[in-house]
């Protein structure tokens, strides 16, 4: 999944402008970027990076230490709830992200 995000990350980091005018220089006008796609794409990188890291944590070399999970599982459910009020685009996805950890996982969060 880093490689994913990586390159996601990598086309809503570049300069919109100079992206632009390349595009428009080279008759590619059909894949313009809005102002909205760039911020669509910025805040699917902030989701997609947190369930990156945690699922770099819990891979281990091979497999998933106890150690790694616990602590990646609750905070991956901190992250993407204080993502609930901030998304704007995608709340449906983080919803369904935070749906999914209460399903796998219910008995540990409702601990912490």
């Amino acid at each position: 999944m880093e490689l994913h995000v990586y390159q996601i990350s990598s086309i809503a980091d570049l300069d919109a402008t100079q992206l632009a005018d390349l595009l428009r220089s080279t008759d590619h006008t059909n894949l313009l970027f809005s102002q909205r796609d760039i911020a669509v794409l910025r805040e699917l990188v902030d989701i997609l990076r947190s369930l990156s890291e945690a699922t770099e944590l819990v891979q281990g070399q091979s497999y998933a230490t106890t150690g790694c999970v616990v602590p990646s599982v609750v905070s991956l459910h901190k992250c993407l709830f204080m993502q609930t009020t901030t998304v704007k685009y995608h709340g449906a996805l983080v919803n369904a992200l935070l749906q999914s950890l209460y399903e796998r996982f219910n008995g540990l969060l409702v601990v912490m």
